[in-house]
C-alpha cells in the first residue's frame, strides 16, 4: 500500500511529475482514488473501464505529469500478464503472444481509455519519451494522459 500513499502525495502537490507500478486490481483502485478527480480524469470511470482487461495487462504505472498520466504496458509472452504472475509455464502455455493477439489488446485498451476521456492517448517506446504515435507498430505500452 506504499504506492497509494505515494500518489496521495504526489497529488497533494509533493510532486508534478511520478509514476508507479501496479500489478494489483485492489491498489491500482486505491491509487486511483488517492488522486480523486481532475477535469475530465474520474478516477472511478477508468477503473470501471480497466477492471475487465486488467489481468491481460504486463502492468500499469499511474501517476502525474502535471496532470494524472496512466501507463499500461502489454505483455510480449502469456506469462507475463498479471493473471499469470507465480503460475509455471505448464500452467500458462508460455507461448509469445501473437501480432493479431497483441493488437487486439491494444485496440480493446485504446477503446476503453477513449471512452475514459483521456486527452492524449497513444503508443510509446519507453514511459517518460515524451513522444507517442497514435499506430502501435511494434510498441507495447499506452499512455494516457488527463488534462
Amino acid at each position: 500500500m506504499r504506492a497509494v500513499e505515494f500518489v496521495r502525495l504526489g497529488y497533494h502537490d509533493a510532486s508534478q511529475n511520478f509514476t508507479t507500478p501496479c500489478r494489483d486490481l485492489g491498489e491500482f483502485h486505491l491509487m486511483l482514488l488517492a488522486a480523486g478527480g481532475y477535469n475530465d480524469f474520474d478516477p472511478e470511470t477508468v477503473f470501471r473501464a480497466l477492471a475487465p482487461l486488467f489481468d491481460e495487462f504486463d502492468s500499469i504505472e499511474f501517476g502525474r505529469e502535471a496532470s494524472p498520466v496512466l501507463y499500461v504496458h502489454l505483455p510480449y509472452w502469456e506469462h507475463q500478464k498479471i493473471k499469470n504472475r507465480g503460475k509455471t509455464e505448464a500452467e500458462t502455455g508460455s507461448h509469445r503472444l501473437t501480432a493479431q493477439e497483441l493488437d487486439s489488446l491494444a485496440d480493446s485498451t485504446m477503446s476503453t481509455l477513449r471512452k475514459a476521456k483521456a486527452d492524449e492517448l497513444g503508443f510509446i517506446d519507453f514511459v517518460g519519451s515524451g513522444q507517442y504515435d497514435t499506430r502501435r507498430g511494434d510498441k507495447t505500452r499506452i499512455r494516457a494522459w488527463w488534462d
